[in-house]
């Protein structure tokens, strides 16, 4: 367990920290401001294939790295994340997370604020499961999904949470491959322009209870 850690102003081509294959590591209390790739590889964390990262009352602020400027993962790794904020990221290609095939991923009462990518300005979600709950995701930006970018099979379960004012000339909510499937409770929609792009687009603007499979939401 690492408690009341500090990382900040380092430079690192695979993540400040490189969590090895099938590895389990518990963080609380911690804090990681102005990390970087020296390639613009990776941010933060690097999880790679099999490992699970838990981490509670955090903050990313400002990191920076093409493939998930805060958390990259590999294949089959487990991401339990709670009481987190992600502010002021920048990311070349894929968000502050970016979630690769297999993954489960939890987040809880987490805000993912002021991020910028090409793709997902928050999360980008690849064949794996995706299960987010009083989540705020605000401010962010990018080419294809302001909020979120989907692909490859991905699930995404969201429930009580709320995703405002995010920009994309591709949808300023959720990006969706047609094979994805996103379920959507209690979930507030404002200020994204489209909410939801798929083989159909929706503009909600509204608290929705949605269920959207192969791009069609119901």
């Amino acid at each position: 367990m690492g408690e009341r850690l500090h990382f900040e102003g380092n430079d690192a081509h695979y993540g400040v920290i490189i969590v090895g294959e099938g590895t389990s590591v518990n963080f609380s209390e911690a804090s990681f401001v102005d990390n970087v790739g020296s390639l613009g590889i990776r941010g933060v964390f690097y999880v790679s294939d099999g490992g699970r990262v838990a981490l509670s009352t955090a903050r990313f602020s400002d990191n920076a790295g093409s493939y998930g400027s805060a958390i990259t993962t590999s294949m089959n790794a487990i991401l339990e994340l709670d009481n987190i904020l992600f502010d002021g990221h920048s990311s070349q290609a894929r968000g502050a997370l970016y979630l690769s095939p297999n993954n489960q991923t939890q987040v809880t009462r987490s805000s993912f604020i002021g991020h910028d990518s090409s793709y997902g300005g928050a999360v980008v979600q690849n064949d794996g499961i995706f299960t987010g709950s009083e989540l705020l995701i605000e401010d962010n930006s990018s080419n294809y999904g302001g909020a979120f970018y989907t692909d490859k099979s991905a699930q995404v379960f969201l429930e009580n949470s709320a995703l405002y004012d995010n920009r994309s000339s591709r949808c300023g909510g959720f990006y969706t491959e047609l094979a994805d499937t996103v379920e959507l409770v209690d979930v507030d929609f404002f200020g994204n322009g489209v909410d939801f792009c798929g083989s159909t687009n929706y503009t909600w603007d509204a608290l929705v209870t949605k269920t959207c499979v192969g791009g069609v939401c119901k």
